[in-house]
């Protein structure tokens, strides 16, 4: 195959690949649990499912112009660094103190009710 042919293949390919996409099937049933299923392959064997064409269901959301104005104030607000946001700086989370370990005792100290150290 020249490299033409293939050139030609694959445009063919690129053109009719979304057409195909628009106009799939959608398959839904109900199982034996009650549950409604959607699924774009065929049920299993036996299963009484209704096809589906959505080629002219496709669906867009474009959001209104408020929404998309606070997208936009977020976006620019969450790219600046940390020094440069507006209001107090942030709070740095310390351990608390309470659920510290204690720290070791002093060298040489004696718990009464221990038995002292005879090791010297």
């Amino acid at each position: 195959m020249n490299s033409s042919t293939s050139r030609v293949l694959a445009l063919i390919a690129l053109l009719v690949a979304p057409a195909s996409a628009l106009s799939a099937e959608l398959y839904k049933w109900v199982d034996e649990k009650g549950v409604t299923n959607y699924s774009n392959e065929p049920p299993p064997k036996g299963v009484n499912a209704k096809v589906i064409v959505s080629d002219d269901r496709v669906s867009v959301y474009t959001p209104d112009e408020a929404t998309r104005q606070s997208i936009e104030r977020s976006k620019e607000r969450l790219a600046r660094p940390p020094h440069l946001m507006p209001g107090p700086p942030p709070i740095i989370f310390a351990p608390d103190p309470r659920y510290l370990p204690p720290p070791p005792p002093p060298p040489g100290f004696y718990e009464p009710g221990s038995a002292p150290d005879m090791r010297r």
